[in-house]
């Protein structure tokens, strides 16, 4: 590894614990206003995606199709190249509900991308 490690012991006399700070309860003139909440609500209303969303995405692309095939009954000994990134993750990939995982990542479907950060 690149790194070398040295372990220290610290009193928690001498330090808090880190946790406690993102416990502490908002003072009362922090907490934002109910129209900022409600302008933040309807921003990010567009971008949520349901579990029957990617289904659906996913049960539209050719290509997940396949992968989700191949995930429930098994892979092929030969593959096309366009399945190469998948079966190199096979150990990985799990199928739920219509949905392709990678561990507990669920795959959004290309076509689902735009709008939620990622590319097509």
């Amino acid at each position: 590894m690149d790194y070398r490690y040295q372990i220290q012991f610290h009193s928690t006399t001498k330090h808090g614990n880190a946790d406690t700070l993102s416990r502490f309860p908002l003072k009362e003139e922090e907490v934002p206003d109910k129209e900022i909440l409600v302008m933040h609500q309807m921003q990010c209303e567009d971008m949520y995606l349901t579990d029957k969303d990617i289904a659906k995405g996913t049960k539209k692309n050719p290509l997940l199709t396949k992968v989700i095939n191949y995930v429930r009954s098994g892979w092929p000994s030969t593959i096309n190249d366009e399945l190469c990134l998948y079966h190199q993750l096979k150990e990985e990939l799990t199928a739920e509900g219509g949905c392709l995982l990678r561990g507990i990542q669920v795959i959004i479907p290309p076509g689902l991308r735009k709008g939620i950060g990622f590319t097509t």
